[in-house]
């Protein structure tokens, strides 16, 4: 009898809180006012008049703050298959970025503008798959009378072509 009324009031408690108006979130660390309330996609006011204790208040990791459940975090529902979603990891950077996907800073930026402004943890980029690189350049080069065009191969030396 005591496990159906525990069952019973263990479906309550998870009906009741999946209807509520609010959620929390525990800072951690590095985490400003001003990136939770990106993430959440609300106002700095709409943050502080549910937590109006820590208006003018530094937070801290560990501190637990309300979040209105209405606004849900930022998901991109951007679907193109020209681009790869790269989600932002610590200490990622747009140079790092930009070598591994063999692109430059200013084409990453030019697809996320946000990312001018710096990379936040957790930030969504898309990253084109396909863009095209200029060729280089190939002269064409005519041996001089008594000379031969060698083309050297990876790994050959100047005592292997003698």
């Amino acid at each position: 009898m005591k496990r159906i009324f525990l069952l019973l009031l263990l479906i309550t408690g998870i009906g009741l809180h999946a209807q509520s108006k609010y959620r929390t979130h525990t800072v951690k660390k590095g985490e400003t006012v001003y990136g939770i309330t990106k993430l959440y996609n609300i106002s700095e006011e709409q943050l502080y008049s549910v937590n109006p204790n820590f208006k003018g208040y530094k937070i801290r990791e560990g501190d637990i703050l309300v979040i209105p459940a209405e606004r849900l975090p930022k998901a991109s529902n951007r679907v193109d298959t020209n681009y790869v979603k790269h989600q932002v990891q610590p200490k990622e950077t747009l140079y790092g970025l930009s070598k591994r996907y063999g692109l430059t800073i200013e084409e990453i930026i030019q697809e996320n503008p946000e990312a001018a402004n710096g990379l936040e943890i957790g930030t969504v980029l898309f990253i084109p798959k396909n863009i095209k690189k200029p060729q280089p350049i190939v002269e064409t080069v005519v041996a001089e009378e008594g000379n031969q065009i060698v083309l050297v191969k990876a790994q050959e030396t100047v005592y292997g072509l003698c």
